[in-house]
């Protein structure tokens, strides 16, 4: 039986990447963005490969239209068979000059919202006895780089919201999963992350030039997704890319001294 997948944030990067492989791999996607005009991309390569994508207006930060839309694709689909809470940005800045609004906004997306698409979906999925809520996290969730504080607290959020949920939808037939992407070159970087840092904070690791040199090919993310969604098993965890990978092994092993002086003298703070 086909599977019907739900994804947040399909304008560009993960998202963008998710609908495509998935539709190619014979899944149903519905793909959704904050405003449809952003999807046209999307539907213009999906028209090319004749893949079966649906497209929806969909802000994660708006509950009440939120939910006349999952049920549209609940009604038109038959069926919400997997969830993929892809939808977020990044604030960059120091946490003495984070704005309240700024760091409100952040939340909304990526937790808040996160929250709004899952309530949404649990009933349709209960009802089902079955269902996977696949959320993206972050490699920040366990190495929390300067600059990225808010964002972080947003993704370790995700990470706990993940696992309650994991332990109270276990036994109604629905999984829950987490992908957790190191540095990938996607659009999170230009267009994804709100940046306001000052000189002084833009001298603190040299963010950039640091995380340029750990950028993947995006496809790879995309590829595992593809994985996850056809596992019959699915585990709770997916640290993605060698990056995120070494970050959640060297925070398990290293006393907190250590790992804080390892990112001391990566993102050279002493110099700023």
């Amino acid at each position: 039986m086909q599977k019907n997948v739900l994804i947040t944030g399909c304008s560009k990067g993960f998202g963008y990447l998710f609908a495509l492989d998935l539709a190619r791999a014979g899944f149903q996607v519905a793909a959704t963005s904050r405003a449809l005009d952003r999807l046209q991309q999307l539907k213009v390569q999906a028209q090319k490969e004749n893949l079966p994508i649906k497209f929806y207006e969909l802000d994660v930060t708006k509950k009440d239209s939120l939910k006349s839309v999952v049920q549209q694709i609940h009604n038109e689909l038959g069926t919400i068979d997997v969830l993929i809470n892809n939808a977020g940005y990044g604030l960059m800045a120091f946490i003495e000059h984070a704005t309240s609004d700024e760091i409100k906004a952040q939340f909304d997306t990526n937790v808040f919202g996160l929250i709004a698409m899952t309530q949404a979906v649990i009933p349709i999925m209960r009802r089902q006895r079955s269902g996977h809520i696949i959320n993206i996290s972050s490699a920040s969730a366990a190495g929390v780089t300067p600059t990225m504080g808010i964002y972080a607290a947003s993704k370790w959020a995700v990470e706990a919201l993940s696992e309650a949920m994991y332990l109270e939808l276990k036994r109604s037939g629905i999984k829950v999963s987490m992908v957790e992407p190191g540095p990938y070159q996607t659009a999170f970087g230009p267009s994804s992350i709100k940046n306001k840092l000052t000189e002084t904070a833009a001298k603190i690791g040299q963010h950039k030039r640091l995380q340029d040199h750990f950028l993947k090919d995006p496809q790879e993310v995309s590829a595992l997704m593809v994985k996850i969604v056809k596992s019959k098993r699915p585990k709770l965890r997916y640290p993605a890319g060698f990056a995120a990978k070494a970050i959640f092994f060297l925070r398990k092993i290293l006393p907190d001294s250590w790992f804080l002086r390892l990112e001391e003298v990566l993102f050279k703070i002493n110099e700023a």
